[in-house]
């Protein structure tokens, strides 16, 4: 696979010599003198890395990484004829993958770029290696309950009622007289146990520690309150 990179100079020879060394060995390379050519070409080519002078006319690579980077995270190597840390730090800040002098040999810039290459598919490759981590699924429809495990958590008819008005209170608290009504269809009574032995069974169910529970919450004189999953609060 050939690799692509815009070079962004505003020096002719420069840009003469580093674009044909580059494509000697395998990297296709299209340059840029003036920045507001840039962002189009991104779109257009949708190249591999950037190659950014610090200096560009009336403007700083500097600049033109921050434009860059609020629409795109590609990996940028700046060259840079000046020796102010302060520029390098605020570069590498911004998100710079490397920065390389500009009296630097060519052999030596093409290593760089492929090291940054080389790190960049790196990481999208454990990124895409690593699974996506697993959630609790709630199936109204279906009137099911999953653990992160992908197992059936085993609910009743009667606690699978509970837990959806309780979700579909959406972090509201919901009282005993509107859970009663809800799940038993029938009045609460002053001193009725149901919805508290209800919520003890539904607990040893869905909270990590049933003994302190942090999924169903008891909110004082209003009711219960279901707060998610505990994989949905990370």
């Amino acid at each position: 696979m050939t690799d692509t990179v815009i070079l962004i100079d505003d020096e002719p020879d420069f840009v003469e010599e580093l674009s044909q060394f580059l494509a000697n060995h395998g990297i296709r390379c299209a340059t840029v003198n003036d920045p507001s050519q840039l962002m189009p070409l991104l779109d257009e080519m949708k190249p591999d890395l950037l190659v950014l002078d610090q200096k560009l006319g009336t403007t700083t690579g500097i600049e033109v990484l921050r434009e860059v980077r609020s629409i795109s995270t590609i990996p940028c190597v700046i060259l840079t004829g000046m020796e102010d840390p302060i520029d390098r730090i605020l570069g590498l800040e911004l998100g710079a993958d490397d920065y390389i002098h500009k009296t630097a040999l060519p052999r030596e810039i093409l290593a760089r770029i492929r090291a940054v290459l080389r790190r960049t598919r790196t990481t999208r490759s454990e990124a895409a290696a690593t699974p996506a981590p697993r959630t609790w699924e709630f199936r109204p429809d279906e009137r099911e309950l999953y653990y992160p495990d992908g197992s059936r958590c085993h609910l009743t008819s009667t606690e699978f009622v509970f837990l959806q008005v309780l979700i579909d209170a959406r972090g509201e608290a919901v009282n005993r007289e509107e859970l009663t009504e809800s799940v038993f269809n029938r009045p609460y009574r002053p001193g009725d146990r149901a919805i508290d032995g209800l919520v003890v069974r539904v607990r040893r169910k869905v909270e990590p520690d049933p003994e302190n529970p942090t999924v169903i919450k008891s909110a004082r004189q209003q009711g219960y309150i279901f707060t998610g999953f505990a994989s949905e609060r990370m």
